[in-house]
């Protein structure tokens, strides 16, 4: 196994979640669950991601991802179905580190 699993203080910490799906609901409510300041960012996302945003639980960005999305995150997870989208953000997350 190449990485090893963390702990990390989430409390108030911007965290964003790139992508819309179930994958991305899961990750989201689990970072909730660790007091984050979740952002998610997708052109759509599923209804319990929707409710939680109306509810003001996360933040929703609608629009496609961008680089600059990330800028300031202390976590970013990439949960799209498109392998070559999660590169990119992960490509982008080794040059804001």
């Amino acid at each position: 196994m190449r990485y090893y699993p963390i702990f990390l203080d989430l409390k108030n910490k911007k965290c964003v979640v790139i992508g819309g799906g179930s994958v991305a609901e899961r990750k989201a409510i689990t970072l909730l669950s660790c007091n984050a300041d979740v952002w998610v960012i997708s052109p759509e996302i599923t209804p319990r991601l929707k409710e939680l945003a109306k509810k003001k639980k996360l933040r929703y960005i609608k629009k496609r991802y961008e680089d600059r999305d990330i800028k300031d995150a202390f976590l970013v997870v990439a949960a799209t179905n498109n392998r070559d989208a999660n590169k990119a953000v992960f490509a982008a997350a080794k040059r804001y580190k």
